[in-house]
């Protein structure tokens, strides 16, 4: 990526959440459907501003991933390794849990999620600590997952 621009690099980094959120998305389109047969936890969004909620959570890991991609930090590609990682785990979620109705898979699905931020935390706080604390709307976030997810089984 040394011939993109930082500002290249930066929106490239922006756009890969997105994208990731939206065509999760896109691929499970029954989610309206799943939303009105399951019992829903009290605390849960509406599936319009859920995904409004997905993208605008996601999108501060743009700091670090884009700091990232720049970086020639010995340890960045097992960073970036757990940033596609992290996506991927998000990508099929809402897949596995609204499309598929697995909830106890997705439940599986989401702690690991958890897990792999947690280790792409303290990754990125080794390699830049400033960085790391970007990561924590994310974090929170993902933690919301699983709780829903933990909600909807019960319930369910």
């Amino acid at each position: 990526m040394k011939h993109l621009s930082p500002h290249q690099i930066f929106k490239l980094c922006l756009i890969l959440p997105v994208i990731a959120v939206l065509c999760s998305f896109l691929l499970s389109p029954g989610i309206t459907d799943a939303w009105s047969q399951f019992r829903l936890p009290p605390f849960t969004p509406k599936p319009g501003a859920f995904l409004i909620l997905m993208i605008l959570f996601t999108l501060p890991n743009s700091f670090p991933l884009s700091f990232l991609a720049r970086s020639i930090h010995f340890e960045r590609n097992k960073a970036l390794k757990l940033f596609l990682v992290s996506y991927f785990f998000l990508f099929f979620w809402p897949i596995l849990l609204f499309e598929y109705q697995v909830s106890i898979f997705a439940l599986v699905w989401t702690v690991t999620l958890n897990l792999i931020n947690g280790c792409l935390f303290l990754q990125l706080f080794l390699i830049r600590p400033k960085s790391a604390f970007w990561l924590l709307p994310y974090l929170l976030w993902c933690v919301f997952l699983c709780c829903l997810n933990l909600g909807i089984l019960i319930l369910n």
